[in-house]
């Protein structure tokens, strides 16, 4: 046991370290090992990570790659830029430093003469290449209608860079997060009726949108849209939920998770399935004969693997739609499932999580980023549940690569289609492999922050997964772990394994003028 523990230690490090050689190089690397042997925490952030005044002049490297882009595109589509702004404007003054050759400034989509499009304020500013990373970005995406990328708030605010996740259908239901960073064909505005307030809300989830993750834009304020939320789902006729919780003894744990889930069901009709994991505890054998009466309880001696437990009590369950559900996990309020099936219902959705407090009120699970702490992480663990910043915070709806497995309600039809949980994961990341399997298969993975659960997993639990489950998660999934989540952002520090902050080696931000 002993060497076992030490190769999961091993292990862990060997990955965080290998990341942290990745994204910061070695000279980076050693001043963050310096920082955290001496106990402190990431360093200030640097005026390219937040809202110093940019740089006002471009590095050389900078310069060259910019003309790498212009050289590397097959054809110069011109670009209309819609707006009101004068020629003593910031926008103007910004455009005319634009490394795209071919622009025009237009008073409305009307008169704009352009195959792409913008609409800006006069206040706005643009990075010298933000119309060619645009433009790139469009040109190299097959069939791209809309890319869009990060941007800054005016100087002196006190905000850092807006980062973005990738095209987030869910949350951008909830908040217009592109804001005016985007620029778009001129066709593909015309068909969603030219307004370009409204143009991203009304997109349908499979629109052919990319993203650029870079701060090319500075916007002299938000759009009034950003805080209009949408309406949700109602939930489709009378569907069956069979919640499986795997369990062995702590008979005062499973006590309270079932009790809130009887006091908190509403009108849904649930089917509760226990799977016992060789329990010895009488109190807990006691419990367990107690529920038999009014619920499923199936026994499973073997060795403990979170994913057969859960296959098995899924196979013997019946409901329309499965939620797994660990045994330390209680119901707060009603209407908690309801937000949870709006989304599972939806035929384009799979996979969808809740958000999970500690005793104490904290963010236990808001999502989860893949590679985060070397393989997957949960990014505002520790934070307040309302946080708004940075990266959106874990209060609004939005997609992720994966949810935890503590909560996560599917259509039964999903689960059987991907075959259940690989058991060959027994102990970790088989909640985030099962949500990536579902990505494969086009479905979005949607994280419901209306539905807020109480989660008594030790809030100073420090976890090192198994060396096993760790080697066959990344052979399998190699490929998302070298390209980074498409729903975090580069800009990330993720060699931090629980919480979110702007990585202070980062190279971000640029020129405004």
């Amino acid at each position: 046991m002993k060497l076992g523990r030490l190769l999961d230690r091993a292990y862990w490090v060997q990955d965080r370290l290998a990341y942290s050689l990745r994204q910061r190089g070695l000279g980076g690397t050693v001043r963050f090992v310096a920082r955290r042997a001496a106990g402190l925490g990431p360093a200030p952030a640097s005026p390219r990570s937040a809202s110093a005044p940019w740089p006002e002049r471009e590095t050389s490297s900078e310069s060259k790659e910019r003309a790498r882009l212009l050289r590397a595109l097959s054809r110069l589509p011109l670009v209309s830029i819609v707006s009101t702004a004068g020629p003593e404007s910031p926008l103007v003054r910004s455009l005319a430093r634009q490394a795209y050759p071919r622009h025009e400034l237009a008073s409305s989509l009307a008169s704009a003469g352009g195959e792409l499009v913008a609409f800006l304020r006069p206040g706005d500013r643009l990075r010298p290449d933000a119309l060619l990373r645009l433009v790139e970005r469009l040109e190299q995406g097959p069939g791209l209608d809309l890319a869009y990328a990060d941007h800054a708030l005016p100087e002196g605010s006190g905000a850092g860079p807006v980062l973005k996740p990738d095209w987030s259908p869910e949350l951008m239901r909830a908040r217009d997060y592109v804001g005016r960073a985007w620029l778009a064909r001129r066709s593909f505005l015309e068909a969603l009726g030219g307004d370009p307030c409204d143009a991203l809300r009304a997109v349908p989830p499979a629109a052919r949108i990319g993203r650029v993750p870079r701060v090319l834009f500075q916007l002299e304020e938000p759009d009034a849209a950003n805080g209009a939320p949408a309406e949700r789902r109602p939930v489709a006729g009378d569907p069956v939920v069979s919640i499986v919780i795997p369990t062995r003894d702590r008979a005062g744990l499973l006590r309270g998770a079932v009790e809130s889930l009887e006091r908190y069901a509403g009108a849904r009709r649930l089917e509760l399935v226990l799977v016992d994991n060789g329990s010895s505890d009488p109190e807990a054998l006691s419990y367990l004969a107690e529920l038999s009466g009014r619920c499923q309880v199936l026994r499973h001696a073997a060795p403990f693997n979170w994913s057969a437990l859960n296959n098995l009590g899924a196979r013997r369950s019946s409901g329309d739609h499965l939620l797994f559900l660990n045994n330390d996990v209680e119901a707060l309020a009603p209407r908690w499932l309801d937000m949870l099936l709006s989304h599972a219902q939806d035929p384009g959705v799979g996979p969808v999580g809740a958000r999970l407090l500690y005793p104490d009120g904290t963010v236990q699970h808001a999502g989860v980023i893949v590679g985060q702490g070397g393989i997957a992480g949960h990014p505002f663990r520790g934070a307040p549940p309302d946080a708004t910043e940075p990266f959106f915070g874990p209060a609004v709806t939005r997609n992720w690569s994966a949810v935890t497995g503590a909560c996560l309600l599917v259509r039964r039809n999903v689960f059987d289609a991907l075959g259940g949980f690989d058991e060959r994961l027994p102990v970790a990341y088989n909640d985030v492999d099962f949500c990536l399997r579902a990505r494969e298969r086009g479905l979005r993975v949607v994280y419901e922050p209306a539905a807020t659960l109480l989660h008594r997993e030790s809030a100073s639990r420090s976890r090192v997964d198994p060396w096993r489950d760790t080697r066959r998660f990344k052979r399998r999934w190699r490929g998302v772990l070298a390209e980074g989540d498409p729903f975090g952002h580069p800009l990330l520090d993720l060699t931090v394994p629980e919480g979110i902050v702007v990585d202070e080696f980062a190279q971000g931000g640029g020129v405004f003028r």
